[in-house]
């Protein structure tokens, strides 16, 4: 496999100034990291040729996006205050960041991103965390602390093989309600290595990448339309 600099599309979002305040029905969405990982043995050597490199362009990446921070620090400080949680929670989360988590990153910045367009909820906090969970219902609720106004994606499995000399990953993805404590989601999806077309930008040039972002895409807009009709903030 042919390893290319891969391109997180992460920065400050531009929005409306908003008062964040502490009000408890803030929906909140936490990303998880995936739970139980299987690396097929055709696999295994470029997989650990992808940890390597992860590994090495996170600190990059994230001075990278400090020192955009700080470059822009009026415009920063300028956002509200559920902006600015979701934009450190990232940069904080590549302290932790691995090819195994990496489609946790991605899935929190388009969750984030498309919750406000073009649903237009606001305020929202998506929160992207290293926590692995089980597809366990008490598990769920114990993590969300019976928070009304929660949910959670969680990656319960994923594969990464080689089928047919092509690398594909194979991923199943959740959403659970705090409101309603139960999944109201759940599908598996086999990811490709190829560039295609989605709403939001989110790989590029047919890059490892893309196979994760393949195995998950095609089940996004279905959460983000029951996370939108569920949310009971402002209801």
């Amino acid at each position: 496999m042919k390893h290319s600099k891969f391109k997180l599309i992460l920065g400050l979002l531009t929005l409306t100034n908003f008062a964040f305040g502490q009000n408890t029905d803030t929906l909140k969405v936490y990303v998880l990291t995936p739970n139980k990982i299987e690396i097929s043995d055709n696999f295994l050597q470029e997989y650990n040729n992808l940890k390597k490199e992860v590994i090495e362009k996170r600190n990059i990446i994230k001075e990278q996006k400090t020192k955009e921070k700080e470059t822009n620090i009026e415009e920063y400080n300028k956002q509200p205050d559920y902006t600015k949680l979701m934009f450190d929670n990232e940069l904080n989360f590549y302290d932790s960041l691995t090819v195994d988590n990496y489609i946790s990153l991605v899935v929190r910045e388009y969750i984030a991103y498309r919750l406000y367009k073009p649903f237009k909820i606001k305020p929202r906090l998506v929160f992207v965390v290293s926590t692995k969970l089980n597809s366990n219902l008490d598990e769920y609720l114990k993590f969300t602390k019976s928070d009304k106004n929660t949910f959670i994606i969680n990656f319960p499995t994923m594969k990464l093989y080689k089928e047919n000399n092509e690398f594909k990953v194979k991923t199943k993805v959740e959403l659970y309600s705090s409101l309603a404590n139960e999944v109201l989601f759940s599908n598996e999806t086999v990811g490709l290595k190829k560039t295609e077309m989605t709403d939001y930008p989110m790989c590029y040039n047919d890059n490892w990448d893309c196979a994760f972002v393949n195995s998950v895409y095609p089940n996004l807009y279905k959460m983000l339309f029951i996370i939108a009709e569920k949310n009971t903030y402002g209801k």
